[in-house]
């Protein structure tokens, strides 16, 4: 990949430079070629595994992450709601977490919600004894009744914690409430998420920040871990110029990590705007290989303004969409640009149906 800049000025001469690699004309840019393998008419109902057509609800969206029921669990219900006055030395009731619950252990204060997940729920917060802001992500309930559930929760900020770089939001704690729900604590981001700034930062700021992901995506596959969700909403970009890889909630062992057994059983899952084909058939052929797909398909978005698999003709509902939009994954059907150049050229690559026709390793990606 070209060098980038970090400068934001527009008038930088190495943006002229950066942008003669994206160059536009009146043709439509060759995209990858389908799998020759896979039938040009994909039924999704009877192809696809049933799976999958129950992961979708009615409000899924082709933006957001899906992720099939766990071998291990069934699904999960209620959000566990923190209190906004919640302090270190409140009693809170045992057994299983209802609506209304102060459900947070002793250390920590608890503000107010920043987002909710598949599996869990974020709000900000204070760690009592370093006396600093946090985010709290509580694992959603049926708490003790879903071990498979609290293994995934668990797997999630083991992998995280372990993973000890500068472009990987830090773990600080992970422990048990006191009604026995689980919790980690991790760094407080201030800032905004890449998907928000993508298309409004110049070439060169875009593609320092996509140099700084694959370090960190780079790093965990040095360490035997895939992301499995990268894309710019899992990218925090601080107001002091960190840019955080987030949200490992799908990050999955490789085949040689050499403790795979002690991880949680990993279930299929991606979002469907960003996802590589091998990762529709189960987590069997997902390898490094499939992340260098999705930071391939990030930089597409770069250059197109759009997401790899955004459909040209979306249909009416949004779960139709995410239908259609998993079909076009399954058959590696890009979206049409009139771009074109190095850069291009560079994120094709990386989107092979293939994976042998892939770079073979973020480095190479670089």
């Amino acid at each position: 990949m070209p060098p980038s800049t970090t400068e934001p000025d527009s008038d930088n001469p190495n943006d002229e430079e950066l942008n003669s690699t994206v160059s536009q004309d009146n043709s439509a840019s060759s995209v990858p070629t389908p799998d020759a393998t896979l039938p040009l008419d994909i039924d999704l109902a009877a192809t696809m595994m049933e799976e999958w057509k129950s992961a979708l609800g009615d409000d899924v969206e082709p933006g957001q992450t899906i992720k099939m029921p766990s071998p291990e669990s069934d699904g999960l219900d209620k959000t566990v709601r923190l209190s906004d006055d919640l302090d270190a030395t409140q009693q809170v009731p045992s057994g299983i977490a209802s609506d209304d619950d102060f459900v947070l252990g002793v250390g920590y204060e608890v503000d107010q919600l920043l987002g909710e997940g598949g599996m869990g729920a974020v709000y900000a917060g204070r760690q009592q004894s370093m006396d600093r802001p946090v985010a709290i992500k509580v694992l959603k309930s049926k708490l003790e009744q879903i071990n498979g559930s609290q293994r995934a929760f668990t797997s999630e900020a083991i992998i995280t914690g372990g993973l000890d770089h500068p472009n990987i939001v830090p773990i600080y704690d992970l422990g048990m409430q006191e009604d026995e729900a689980l919790f980690y604590a991790m760094k407080q981001v201030e800032g905004v998420e890449w998907k928000d700034r993508i298309g409004t930062n110049s070439v060169s700021e875009n593609l320092d920040i996509l140099l700084r992901v694959a370090d960190a995506v780079a790093f965990a596959h040095a360490r035997c871990i895939i992301h499995r969700d990268l894309k710019p909403a899992n990218i925090m970009l601080g107001s002091f110029g960190e840019v955080l890889v987030m949200d490992w909630g799908l990050a999955m062992p490789t085949q040689d990590h050499p403790r795979r057994e002690v991880y949680h059983t990993p279930a299929p899952g991606g979002t469907p705007y960003y996802m590589a084909p091998e990762m529709l058939n189960g987590v069997e052929q997902v390898d490094r290989r499939s992340d260098v797909y999705l930071l391939g398909g990030i930089l597409f978005e770069m250059i197109t303004g759009k997401p790899p698999h955004t459909l040209d003709a979306p249909p009416e509902t949004q779960r139709e969409q995410v239908v259609a939009c998993l079909a076009a994954v399954s058959q590696n059907v890009i979206a049409e640009t009139e771009k074109s150049g190095e850069l291009l050229d560079i994120a094709q690559k990386a989107m092979a149906s293939d994976p042998a026709g892939r770079y073979q390793s973020v480095p190479e990606f670089q």
